[in-house]
């Protein structure tokens, strides 16, 4: 009806219309994996501006907390070290899990970003693990182990889906 109006306001001749007609109905039935035309990404509502202040002011406060966790460190008990990385790993993975990425480009930006941090505090529980609970003085077995941890971490985040900086993590972990 809309392109029938359109033909008789002159907007498209009868043959734009038909051939219209004969390009939707081969969308409409064929399956979705084989169809041409993709429907737009979500659109963006969240500015530029505003996520790339929200990444630099999270950069500062996780650079201040972790030079104030640094400064204590050497005092905590291995115990207590293993708590707070596996605790904070544990969280990232959650936060980032919590993230509706299919909102606002941006949010998949964000879920990324969580899981890239919760990979480096995962690699930090698991040399905390190695040097101070196991004894192990080999850096190259150290290095090894923290790359597996990173690698299955972001194995199975990454799994079948478009998320290209955990695929990243998971081949660079595989390669060291």
């Amino acid at each position: 009806e809309t392109l029938d109006g359109w033909v008789a306001d002159g907007l498209l001749s009868a043959d734009q219309a038909a051939a219209i007609l004969d390009h939707e109905r081969v969308v409409a039935t064929t399956p979705a994996p084989d169809r041409r035309v993709r429907p737009p990404g979500p659109p963006r509502r969240i500015p530029a501006f505003a996520e790339a202040l929200g990444y630099l002011g999270g950069v500062l406060a996780l650079t201040g907390l972790a030079l104030l966790v640094a400064n204590y460190w050497p005092d905590l008990s291995t115990s207590i070290r293993l708590a707070l990385s596996f605790v904070t790993t544990l969280a990232l993975v959650g936060a980032g899990t919590l993230v509706h990425e299919h909102v606002d480009p941006a949010l998949a930006r964000l879920r990324w970003f969580l899981w890239t941090l919760s990979s480096a505090t995962a690699a930090l529980f698991t040399g905390v693990l190695m040097v101070d609970v196991l004894d192990v003085d080999s850096a190259s077995l150290v290095v090894a182990a923290c790359a597996g941890v990173i690698a299955v971490e972001n194995g199975i985040l990454w799994w079948w889906r478009d998320r290209p900086v955990q695929e990243l993590l998971f081949l660079v972990a595989c390669i060291v």
